[in-house]
């Protein structure tokens, strides 16, 4: 395995000169992450445990698009993210990585659409951090702007906590997710108990058309998506691994990508199977979706167990705010030390992290929440239409909306894992053949299907209702596919913005 080489190779790679954040970060910030890091980074982007009862809700087909959204989707994501990771281990991830592959241009525009997908994860865990308050006690937050005041307070108090000193950030993010893991666990032991106990599984599993694919639940491919887009979101801060250009740092990246995602599927296959059997149909009609996976547990427990189920739930949502916080920052300061936004957002603080892009990015995801989830869907919709929806109700379809337009523009971004591979191999064949850490057939294989995946999810989510019970096609279209617009709209006003002050202040200078 090349180490020096492969520095010198990579900078070469494409005829362009190594950009200025890939020095910057070995030298400027702290070396702190090894593979336990690394996995725990990686459960918390991908496995959203919310998000499970989303899917439970298309029945038993629902562990069929599991299976087929992780052959199709994430085993491709984690072959390319491993080659375009140890190739090039530097800050902010396809950022850097598209830059060598198309350029300036591209890696701009690729590295907004994956930051604004970081925003998005924020306000999605915030959003589902008030579903489940409105969950556990229907008479709490009642009102618009007290759902939208919990969620700006969440936002805030977790880039202030994303702020510290990394190393205490990630040891507490490592402390959530063994609670996550444990909720997990206390989730497989309730669908035991509860077959143990006599109870009769609440879906079928018997029949090969429980197990079908069928027009009927092809939304389901969403949110199985949905549940893989997280994997690169570690790696935006793969300047920060432990020896991250030489053979421990190449390690450090396989084997959290490997063992990671062998655990996130466990995770995902126990969650849904443990709702499908406890609750069953019983989803379909839930006021309070994102809450169902707690509300199984106490059913098959009692309400102790659903008690510690919750705060292991409530806790995720908080990690999962911090994570996306800080290592969407690491994108912006990344670009801010390259000269593409302003410098101002490079700095770092005196526990040597990104503090002004932190704040930048908690202000921005206030911003969405405000506009958005307080004035247009909180505000303008109840009362200008009556939807004779309950807060708790509300609340909830706006996580699934939310949802969806986060697995648009996150997907935008993925997509481009498979086309840096295709054109780095096409600038120069025989050194990518030198670098690869898997055959070319394998590799191309998974180029194709993972772009055509990521193509199907796209058109997919646009397509089909994730809650078609709830939100008809039509209406979902225009929801969804405006809110998907306007947030693309705002990181592209965001983005020149910026990107005229980088240029006046180089001029400047």
């Amino acid at each position: 395995m090349e180490t020096a080489d492969t520095r010198e190779a990579s900078a070469e790679y494409v005829g362009v000169s190594p950009l200025a954040s890939e020095e910057y970060v070995i030298k400027a910030m702290p070396a702190i992450l090894g593979t336990g890091d690394m996995i725990a980074a990686y459960i918390v982007a991908l496995f959203f445990i919310t998000n499970t009862a989303i899917i439970a809700t298309g029945g038993t087909a629902a562990l069929t698009y599991m299976l087929l959204g992780a052959g199709v989707f994430l085993v491709p994501c984690v072959i390319a993210t491993a080659q375009l990771g140890t190739l090039f281990p530097h800050e902010g991830s396809l950022y850097n990585w598209t830059h060598k592959a198309l350029g300036g241009y591209w890696s701009f525009f690729i590295g907004i659409c994956l930051w604004l997908s970081g925003v998005l994860a924020v306000v999605l865990a915030a959003n589902a951090f008030t579903t489940l308050i409105q969950g556990l006690n229907a008479g709490w937050i009642t009102q618009p702007w007290q759902q939208g005041l919990l969620m700006v307070g969440l936002i805030i108090a977790t880039a202030v906590i994303a702020t510290r000193r990394f190393r205490a950030v990630q040891n507490l993010i490592n402390v959530i997710v063994v609670l996550t893991l444990a909720a997990v666990v206390i989730t497989g032991v309730a669908a035991l108990v509860w077959l143990i106990t006599g109870h009769i599984a609440a879906s079928s599993f018997r029949h090969v058309d429980d197990w079908s694919i069928a027009p009927a639940n092809f939304w389901l491919f969403g949110p199985a998506v949905l549940s893989f887009l997280g994997i690169i979101s570690p790696l935006n801060m793969a300047g920060e691994i432990t020896d991250s250009r030489g053979k421990q740092g190449r390690s450090i990246i396989t084997r959290h990508l490997l063992w990671g995602t062998l655990i996130i599927f466990a995770c995902y296959f126990v969650s849904i199977f443990a709702l499908l059997v406890i609750r069953g149909q019983a989803v379909i009609s839930a006021q309070v979706l994102p809450f169902e996976i707690i509300a199984t547990v106490d059913a098959a427990l009692g309400k102790f167990a659903g008690t510690l189920m919750a705060i292991c739930v409530l806790g995720y949502c908080v990690s999962a705010a911090i994570f996306y916080t800080y290592s969407s920052a690491r994108i912006l300061m990344a670009a801010a030390i390259d000269g593409r936004i302003p410098v101002s957002l490079g700095k770092l603080n005196g526990n040597r992290v990104p503090a002004n892009a932190t704040i930048f990015q908690a202000i921005c995801a206030i911003l969405i929440t405000i506009v958005i989830f307080i004035i247009v869907i909180f505000i303008i919709v109840p009362y200008a239409i009556n939807t004779g929806a309950s807060p708790a109700a509300t609340v909830s379809r706006l996580y699934i909306v939310n949802a969806a337009t986060l697995s648009i523009i996150w997907t935008i971004a993925i997509a481009f894992l498979f086309i840096d591979i295709t054109f780095l191999y096409w600038h120069d064949p025989a050194h990518f053949r030198r670098l690869r850490i898997l055959p070319m057939p394998l590799l191309w294989l998974s180029v194709v299907v993972g772009f055509v995946a990521c193509l199907a999810n796209i058109v997919g989510t646009l397509y089909y209702s994730w809650v078609p019970q709830i939100i008809g096609r039509n209406s979902w279209w225009y929801i969804v596919g405006g809110l998907t617009l306007f947030c693309l709209l705002i990181a592209l006003g965001v983005s020149l913005l910026a990107n005229s002050q980088a240029d006046w202040q180089n001029i400047r200078t």
